[in-house]
C-alpha cells in the first residue's frame, strides 16, 4: 500500500541491501567489457594489416603478369621479329599498354612505377622522372596522398631527381615524405629508417647528416 510494487522498487531495494556484491559485479562488467573491446580492436587492426597484405601481393602479381604477358608478346611465334625487339622499343610498347590501364588506377600507377625503375635503371632519366610523376599523381588520386605505395613511388621519384638534376633537387620531396611517414605510421614506420637516409644524400651540412644517420639507425 505505501509503495507500487514497481521493478525499479525491488532493483533499487537489492542494491541498498547488496551494496557490496553489486560494487564487485559492475567491476567485473567493466573490466569484461573492456577486454572485449580490445580484443575486438586487435581483430580489426589484424584484419586490416591482413588485407593491406594480401592487397600488396594482389597488386605485385598483377605488375608481374603485366610484365610476363608483354614478354609474351615478344614471342616471334605471336609478333613476328618480336624476338629482335630492342628493350628502348619493348619499353615504349610497355608504356603504351599501361596507358590502356586507365580503368584500374592502382595497378596503373604499380605498372608506372615499375617502368619509371627500369627507365631510370637504363640512364633514361627524363623519362623517368614523367613515368613516376604520372605514377604519383594516379596514386594520390585514387589512394590519397599519404598512402604507403605513392610515398614509396615519390622515394623512387626522389632518386631520379637526384640523378637526373643534380644534388639538392630531391630534397623538398624527401622532407615530405619523412613528414608524412611520421604522420601515418609514426617513428617506428619501416620505410622511415630509409628515408631519412636518402634524405641525408641530399644534403650538404655535415650537422644535419649526422641527424639524420642518427635518426635511420635509431
Amino acid at each position: 500500500l505505501a509503495q507500487p510494487d514497481r521493478w525499479s522498487y525491488r532493483a533499487a531495494r537489492f542494491v541498498r541491501r547488496n551494496r557490496g556484491l553489486v560494487a564487485a559485479g559492475v567491476l567485473v562488467t567493466v573490466a569484461g567489457s573492456a577486454v572485449v573491446v580490445r580484443e575486438l580492436s586487435q581483430a580489426r587492426a589484424i584484419a586490416g594489416e591482413r588485407d593491406r597484405a594480401l592487397r600488396e601481393q594482389a597488386a605485385g602479381e598483377d605488375a608481374l603478369a603485366f610484365v610476363t604477358d608483354l614478354f609474351q608478346q615478344s614471342d616471334p611465334r605471336v609478333v613476328p621479329g618480336g624476338d629482335t625487339l630492342r628493350v628502348g622499343a619493348f619499353l615504349s610498347r610497355a608504356e603504351g599498354r599501361a596507358a590502356a590501364l586507365a580503368g584500374q588506377p592502382e595497378r596503373q600507377m604499380r605498372v608506372y612505377r615499375v617502368l619509371g625503375s627500369v627507365r631510370a635503371s637504363r640512364g633514361d632519366y627524363a623519362v623517368a622522372e614523367s613515368l613516376l610523376t604520372l605514377a604519383r599523381e594516379i596514386g594520390a588520386k585514387e589512394l590519397g596522398a599519404d598512402h604507403v605505395e605513392v610515398i614509396r613511388t615519390e622515394r623512387q621519384l626522389a632518386r631520379v631527381l637526384d640523378q637526373y638534376h643534380g644534388e639538392g633537387a630531391a630534397r623538398s620531396l624527401l622532407e615530405s615524405v619523412v613528414k608524412r611517414l611520421h604522420k601515418t605510421g609514426g617513428p617506428n614506420h619501416p620505410d622511415l629508417a630509409t628515408a631519412y637516409t636518402e634524405l641525408a644524400g641530399s644534403v650538404f651540412a655535415p650537422d644535419s647528416i649526422k641527424l639524420l644517420i642518427d635518426s635511420a639507425i635509431a
